[in-house]
């Protein structure tokens, strides 16, 4: 399964900072790890932000902690998978995104640019293009959904900057690739 892949991929860049025993790096990873499994995972929300509160944080042992937590969130995943199969239930599924036949980024992307095309100045298509190009990028990652969406964040705010036009072909797009690293193989 791609997601239970990418948790592992994750655990296992964690624990390859957490053996070089480096403050600094734990730091940032523990800062990470809150932002992409903090409100999935029992007691990694508001890790990161009470440990700077509280002053002078081990980071060391919560990087190891929230190791841990990532690996029970993997295990119960797992489990309750398994138990969902059984009775025929997918948590990962989801009804029709409205979207109808543009299953693929690629077309999605493909369609925003030609309804773009003369509709926004020829700077501002090809800035447009980028961004879109960044997301076709983004969606062939093998990264966690959470990982994806601090790529994809800044693009959000990038296109709600740029008018109607533009945030209405970005938006979906945005919707597919997230919607996109949802799945499972």
């Amino acid at each position: 399964m791609k997601f239970v892949e990418a948790i592992d991929k994750d655990i296992e860049e964690y624990s390859g900072i957490l053996e070089l025993k480096d403050a600094s790096q734990a730091r940032k990873c523990v800062k990470q790890i809150e932002l992409v499994y903090g409100k999935r995972v029992d007691g990694l929300n508001g890790i990161y932000r009470n440990s700077i509160w509280d002053g002078d944080a081990d980071w060391i042992n919560l990087l190891g902690n929230a190791i841990r937590s990532i690996e029970f969130y993997r295990e119960e995943f797992i489990i309750k998978n398994a138990h969902d199969q059984n009775v025929g239930v997918n948590r990962l599924s989801s009804v029709g995104d409205g979207l109808g036949a543009e299953r693929d980024v690629d077309e999605l992307i493909a369609k925003a640019k030609d309804e773009l095309e003369g509709v926004v100045s020829d700077a501002e298509y090809e800035e447009v293009a980028a961004k879109l190009d960044e997301l076709e990028k983004i969606n062939g990652l093998d990264e966690s959904l959470g990982k994806k969406w601090l790529q994809i964040k800044p693009i959000l705010n990038w296109s709600i900057t740029k008018g109607v036009d533009v945030v209405c072909h970005v938006l979906p797009v945005i919707q597919k690739v997230l919607h996109a690293g949802r799945r499972v193989s």
